[in-house]
């Protein structure tokens, strides 16, 4: 039980509290245990007494009585002395108490007598009288005869202390409220706040205990003491005038409380007031969890609530969280809370704060949280493969390297088909690549036309750009033996693109172009680098996204940075068919095996289009070749057939394309073939037969792109996490508002058993786009199973916020001293920035910031500190500029912010409450501490500096002020008072000699630098008098044989004068050796 009480203990057994009561009065013997309330009723003492040798009780009381009965007690007095006792009895005054002994009584020692008394009421009152004895040499005594009445008594503590509670929170505790009486007693406790009681009433039988709670919820910060008022009184009497009452405080301590925040392992003052916790690089698609400890020094008990602040960026979701969210932590403990990071998008730096918050106070301590989202970093070991020269129905194996540098595993995954689509495959053809560590890859050629084939194919990689690779390869037959391409074929024609800027008509006309005349080893050398560096041709270079999404629509060409202004050399359209799925869009929709698709030549020269034909390929092309003129277009029908019932497939079809007629006179300008691919779906599943159900996963499930107005990307990766293969479809018209603004590549495919796909993202909001959260159902194997892709989508503003407003306001600052505050600002949008704040150059010499530069990633706060330092006594309007802009774009528009920065110049002084302070005698030697009060009545804060100046007033006094050592010496010389605040000058005083002492205070104001900028000026004296003990002789007088002697005489006999003239003198050196006194002989 959480109760304390003042003495005596509320909880020990005491004597109970009385009502007022009819008939006499009778005298309150008082109580220093329990308070009482009008008139105490006594009971009958269990303890005797002893009087002149004879041992009774003091009094006899009757308590259960009724009228018209007769109630009798007897008096026993035992005879403790050792010789006879003869008493008179004087029996009851009153007709309500009667005795029957006789008037005289013996009593022999160590024996007894028994006085019968018996008491008849006539009326319900209390009744008292005594019996009277008298011993034969007349002393006497008596004993008192009371008859009481029944009425109630509770038994209540005196006070109450609370436990200590914290401001705006709840401590509890209990008292014991006990009926003593023996009537049925009801009671009623009347309580204001902050304090309040449950039961506040009640009824309670004779004997009965009730435990009274304590609710204590102070508002403020203060002690508090309530009087409780219990009324009470015997039960059906509550409207009755005779009801008693008593009292008790309540006593209770409110105080503020206060939690830390703290990383474990981290010290500092830095990390006390501003805690942060950084995880520091984590793997995309990982989490790294940290813990913060919660700690309470304050000495209550502190309710909180932990949250994550609202980062002000709409649809875009805290990458941490707390598994900690509110709580009580006692005095002197911790609570540890875990934090947890997992990063979505790579290359971010993400900030959030944690907000602490006192349970119904308005004080808010921040945990600054960063981390770094890390991506994977992979490499291919070659840029091109070349399978030389291969026999038809051959195979040529080569290997390459999958380099991954990076801590995060990398997926990948080849846009091929290598399940006998293609002439190229890789084994494998998907998979991971584990941290630090590189997988080898089995490139495979196995051709089956007589031409040359070259492809471009991209290796995609989850959270990355695509990587590119070029294969190329020759097939020979006994009479077919075409021209084998090269890689320093692909150089030159590149080379060659990038120059004329234009779109290759024919080969003749590569071959007229002079730049194309270098001789084998400048082919290789610097065209490779003019290659990879295209701005020097003045060629805008593509990124691999953009190239790979223009392949994807069926655009392929073998250059990687061609003119997105230039129209491809061939094309299909459409570049994705579906057989038997069921989808609202027109242009995929298709209920036979046999579809169209059509290839366009966009030269100026004969194209020979080949299609590799798959074995065993449900999916096949006719005509599988044919001659295409230029600037024509022509039809191929794609028809499925699948060989079994109940079955997913899925391909990707490819096409090569090269000139028919390729000029023979210089080989090494042979232009490589281009290469366009198709992808095809179907399932051979009948109406009615249930279709697998898809178990897959996607990763991540939203996609948040950058909220620029620029041309952005993001990858996905669909697993297929069962046994059986999965076909997937995007369908836009499923989602047009989605559709307008985003597109996906593919759009459709077949995923083998535990593989994966990785699907890419394009996206270029504008400022009308809207802000939303869209989702894309992406239908798998058949419309009724659908996985839902989340696309969060807008366009931010680069905007910042200042915590003080648009304006900063300094306090009034002393002439030359310097005056610091802090403002925070915060990127409220979801770009990196970067700032510059910009002083006019009169102004730089007035106020300074710092940072004055720096960059601010997204919900990141940055605090930045202001100087003023006025030269001249008068209010300053300065107007500093705040230009911010977007780390991710180049050449954006810089936004400017003013800060309105007012400030005023005051002359500052400090004066003391007394200009001459007295200390009085001090003996010399000796140490005394005194204080100056000193007042800096300015309008600003002044810091200074003090010195002391000591003159000696005695005038008969000879000394030098350059060795008389200071008998004033200040426990500090420098300080800073504010303004309209008061400092106490604690200094010590030790006279060295008996001297009249003057010392005079003054002090000169400190600018920024700690230097003197002003004169001295006097701020107060010290006055002190150095003495020493001493003796004088104020009185003679004589006596015995030389009584008649005057005191004149006796004076001038002992030369008194002389005496004391020796004993006011300074003493000698000699004297002052012992600070001591000893015994000198």
């Amino acid at each position: 039980m959480l109760t304390e009480a003042r003495v005596p203990d509320p909880f020990t057994p005491g004597k109970p509290w009385k009502p007022p009561t009819a008939g006499k009065d009778i005298k309150d013997p008082g109580s220093h245990e329990m308070q009482r309330v009008g008139r105490y009723q006594r009971q009958e003492s269990s303890q005797s007494s002893s009087v002149l040798g004879l041992e009774m009780k003091p009094e006899l009381v009757w308590e259960d009585w009724d009228l018209g009965r007769e109630f009798t007690k007897t008096l026993v007095l035992k005879n403790v002395h050792i010789r006879l006792q003869k008493l008179h009895v004087r029996p009851p005054v009153s007709k309500f108490f009667s005795t029957l002994v006789p008037h005289t009584i013996v009593i022999s020692p160590g024996t007894s007598f028994s006085v019968p008394i018996s008491f008849r009421p006539l009326k319900r009152c209390e009744y008292e009288d005594s019996i009277d004895f008298e011993s034969k040499d007349g002393s006497s005594f008596q004993v008192c005869l009371r008859a009481t009445i029944p009425c109630c008594a509770l038994e209540v503590p005196y006070s109450v202390l609370l436990p200590l509670c914290a401001v705006r929170n709840t401590s509890y505790t209990t008292f014991l409220l006990k009926n003593v009486s023996k009537l049925q007693t009801w009671f009623e406790l009347d309580c204001t706040e902050p304090f309040q009681l449950s039961p506040e009433q009640g009824v309670l039988k004779p004997g009965q205990e009730c435990n009274i709670m304590v609710e204590f919820q102070p508002q403020e910060a203060l002690v508090y003491q309530q009087q409780v008022d219990c009324r009470f009184g015997e039960e059906g009497d509550e409207g009755d005038k005779a009801e008693s009452c008593c009292n008790v405080l309540l006593q209770g301590l409110a105080k503020f409380p206060f939690l830390q925040l703290k990383s474990p392992g981290t010290k500092g003052e830095k990390e006390q007031y501003h805690p942060e916790l950084h995880f520091g690089s984590v793997a995309v698609g990982k989490s790294l969890q940290k813990h913060v400890d919660i700690f309470n020094p304050s000495p209550v008990t502190a309710g909180f609530s932990l949250l994550c602040l609202s980062n002000g960026l709409p649809l875009q979701r805290s990458e941490f969280s707390c598994d900690v969210t509110q709580g009580e932590v006692a005095p002197g403990g911790s609570l540890r809370a875990t934090v947890t990071y997992s990063p979505a998008v790579v290359d971010r730096v993400s900030v959030d704060y944690l907000s602490l918050k006192y349970r119904g106070l308005e004080n808010v301590t921040q945990l600054k949280m960063m981390g770094n989202c890390l991506g994977p970093n992979v490499s291919l070991s070659s840029s091109v493969v070349d399978f030389g020269c291969v026999e038809e129905g051959g195979a040529v194996v080569q290997t390459l390297e999958l380099l991954n540098s990076s801590h995060v595993e990398a997926h990948f995954q080849w846009d091929l088909d290598c399940s006998g689509n293609s002439v190229f495959s890789f084994q494998p053809a998907s998979g991971a690549v584990r941290p630090h560590s590189r997988t080898t890859l089995r490139a495979v050629y196995r051709p089956r036309q007589t031409i040359a084939h070259h492809r471009r194919v991209a290796c995609l990689i989850l959270h990355r750009e695509p990587l590119f690779l070029d294969l190329i390869g020759t097939c020979h037959s006994e009479l077919h033996q075409p021209a084998v391409l090269k890689p320093e074929h692909l150089v030159l024609y590149k080379l060659h693109w990038y120059r004329r800027h234009d779109p290759a008509d024919t080969p003749s006309a590569m071959l007229q172009n002079q730049d194309a005349s270098m001789d084998h080893q400048e082919l290789l050398s610097p065209a490779v680098e003019s290659v990879q560096k295209p701005d020097s041709a003045g060629v805008v270079s593509r990124d691999p996204m953009e190239e790979y999404y223009q392949s994807c629509l069926g655009c392929m060409d073998p250059l990687p940075s061609s003119s997105t202004a230039s129209p491809p050399h061939v094309s299909v359209m459409p570049r994705e068919l579906l057989f038997t799925h069921k989808t609202s869009s027109s242009v995929s929709t298709s209920s036979t095996s046999s579809q169209f698709v059509s290839i366009t030549n966009h030269t100026r020269g004969k194209l020979s289009l080949v299609w590799t034909a798959g074995e065993d390929s449900p999916f096949s092309v006719s005509p599988s070749s044919c001659d295409l003129p230029p600037l024509k277009s022509t039809s191929f029908r794609v028809t499925y057939d699948p060989k079994q019932l109940s079955t997913l497939h899925g391909a990707q079809l490819e096409c090569f394309a090269y000139y028919k007629d390729n000029p023979p006179l210089e080989e090494r300008l042979l232009c490589p073939p281009w290469c366009v691919t198709v992808r095809v779906i179907g399932h051979s599943f009948q109406p009615g037969k249930e279709h697998f159900i898809p178990n897959c996963s996607l990763t991540p499930c939203q996609v948040a792109f950058p909220t620029l107005s620029v041309l952005s990307y993001r990858t996905v990766l669909l697993q297929n996490c069962g046994d059986l293969p999965l076909t997937f479809c995007l369908d836009p018209s499923s989602n047009p508002a989605l559709s307008e603004y985003v597109s996906v590549v593919p759009t459709c495919g077949f995923i083998p058993p535990g593989n994966h796909q990785i699907l890419t993202l394009r996206t270029t909001p504008t400022e009308e786009s809207p802000k939303v959260r869209l989702s894309w159902p992406i239908q798998l194997n058949v419309a009724n199973h659908t996985e839902d892709l989340n696309v969060v989508l807008w366009v931010d503003k680069v905007s910042v916020s200042l915590k003080e407003g648009n304006s900063l306001y300094f306090q009034p600052t002393a002439v030359g001293s310097r005056i610091q505050r802090t403002v925070d600002i915060r990127n409220l949008c979801s770009q990196p920035l970067r700032f510059q704040w910009s002083i006019p150059e009169p102004d730089q010499e007035l106020i300074s910031v710092e940072p004055d530069a720096g960059e601010l990633h997204p919900n990141e706060k940055s605090v930045q500190t202001w100087s003023f330092s006025p030269l001249e006594e008068k209010t300053y309007t300065l107007k500093p500029t705040f230009t911010f802009w977007s780390m991710q774009t180049t050449g954006c528009n810089k936004s400017q912010l003013t800060l309105v920065v007012v400030g005023t110049g005051s002359k500052g002084f400090i004066e003391a409450e007394k200009a001459v302070l007295d200390v009085g005698e001090a003996l010399v030697g000796s140490y005394r501490s005194i204080q100056v009060p000193l007042v800096n009545n300015s309008p600003c804060t002044v810091s200074f500096c003090l010195s002391v100046q000591q003159t000696l007033l005695d005038e008969e006094l000879s000394y030098d002020p350059e060795t008389e050592p200071n008998a004033l010496k200040m426990d500090c010389a420098m300080g800073t008072i504010a303004s309209r605040s008061k400092m106490l000058l604690r200094s010590t005083v030790r006279p060295n000699r008996r001297a009249q002492y003057l010392w005079t205070i003054s002090y000169q104001t400190l600018n920024a630098s700690g230097l003197a900028s002003s004169p001295l000026q006097a701020v107060c004296e010290v006055r002190a008098k150095g003495v020493f003990p001493t003796l004088r002789v104020i009185d003679v007088c004589s006596g015995g044989s030389v009584g008649r002697l005057s005191k004149g005489h006796l004076w001038k006999l002992f030369s008194l004068d002389r005496l004391n003239e020796l004993m006011l003198s300074n003493p000698c050196p000699a004297e002052l050796t012992h600070r001591t006194p000893i015994r000198h002989r």
